[in-house]
């Protein structure tokens, strides 16, 4: 379902984009036909960012056939990095305006008040970030995805 979905959210790829190779996936909200987008970039040394959306699926086709509603976000500041997992000193909740405001701004938070500190990377951040998660990644600048 990624493949169908990837072209329908463009700001799945504005995170590929502006952030790197995120993690792309869907799961099911409980609904016979809706599922939840999932977007997840790991970045700057200490960050996660999060993207999700529902959408509506032909599951006859095993497909995405529309979003529903706007995405919504959450940047997450990571403090501790133990084994597979992370500890968060804080998260930020914004919505598809802000988003937007990220994306004209080339990737600056400080626009919707959000100061990243990139010089201070946390111990362990470059290890965690490379175990695999739930999904695919897209090959930058296509809608295809990266399989290992």
């Amino acid at each position: 379902m990624v493949n169908s979905g990837y072209p329908m959210i463009p700001q799945a790829k504005q995170i590929d984009d502006l952030i790197g190779p995120a993690w792309h996936s869907t799961s099911n909200c409980q609904q016979p036909n809706i599922v939840e987008w999932h977007t997840e970039a790991l970045f700057a040394g200490r960050y996660e960012l999060i993207m999700w959306v529902k959408a509506e699926v032909d599951r006859q086709f095993g497909r995405i056939s529309k979003v529903i509603g706007e995405p919504r976000f959450s940047l997450g500041e990571v403090s501790r990095v133990e084994g597979r997992g992370a500890s968060y000193q804080q998260w930020h909740e914004f919505g598809a305006e802000k988003w937007e405001k990220v994306v004209k701004a080339k990737g600056d938070f400080s626009v919707i008040g959000i100061r990243l500190d990139r010089d201070n990377p946390v111990r362990g951040f470059a290890e965690y970030k490379k175990i695999h998660r739930n999904g695919i990644q897209m090959k930058v600048g296509t809608s295809l995805p990266v399989y290992d």
